[in-house]
Order: C-alpha cells, then structure tokens, then sequence
C-alpha cells in the first residue's frame, strides 16, 4: 500500500496500476488456492511457501532482481 501511494505521489500511474494489479494478484493467488482446496483434493502446488521464499532470498543474493527506477 505504501508502494501505491508513493508512486501516485510522484505521479507514476503505470507503476500505481502495476502496484495495483500486483496487489490483487497476490491476494488472488490464496484465495485460489484455498477454494482449490475445498473443491479437491489438492497436496502442495508448483511451489510451496518455503520455495518461494528460497527463490526470492537467492535472486536477491545474486542481484537478479529489478531494482526499482524512479
């Protein structure tokens, strides 16, 4: 939420949509999963919680991530 702020601060409107969109699809993405998992009988997914976090904390070691221009 601060991301959006900022960003409509410094009148950045393609990064407050993206911000947005952002926002939404993570939100999206639990929600999916758990009406998934009322539905069937589903174990896990592609990657768990503890492999996301792994992924993010080696592309920030490795300075693959975009760092954000403003």
């Amino acid at each position: 939420m601060g991301l959006l702020v900022y960003y409509a601060s410094i009148n950045r409107f393609f990064y407050v949509v993206l911000t947005a969109v952002v926002m939404t699809a993570s939100v999206m993405v639990s929600y999916t999963r758990a009406r998934a998992e009322c539905s069937i009988q589903m174990q896990g997914g592609v990657h768990g919680a503890a492999e996301r976090m792994v992924l993010l904390i080696i592309g920030a070691l490795f300075k693959r991530m975009a760092p954000c221009s403003g």
